[in-house]
């Protein structure tokens, strides 16, 4: 698995596992930024619907309507897409 690195913030296991999945099935970060250096909190854009993590492994992550968090630090990752624009 790639460890995520974001300005010199290495990312938590679970975002480093879904940004991984995500990798996998060619959804790449289209912007990545350092929210919060004392907590290590990441932010994370994806031009995708949330729809495509439906069958990965979200342990330690929560859904929530656009974005998932990690229960850890924080991170989140946005996506962009709702599924009606993918139709």
């Amino acid at each position: 698995m790639k460890t995520i690195i974001v300005d010199k913030c290495a990312a938590c296991n679970p975002i480093n596992r879904l940004i991984n999945q995500l990798n996998d099935k060619g959804i790449e970060v289209v912007e990545s930024k350092l929210e919060d250096y004392h907590f290590h909190q990441l932010y994370f854009k994806i031009n995708a619907s949330i729809e495509v993590t439906n069958d990965m492994s979200l342990d330690d992550l929560t859904k929530r309507d656009n974005f998932i968090v990690c229960d850890c630090h924080w991170s989140r990752v946005e996506f962009l897409q709702s599924l009606a624009i993918e139709l």
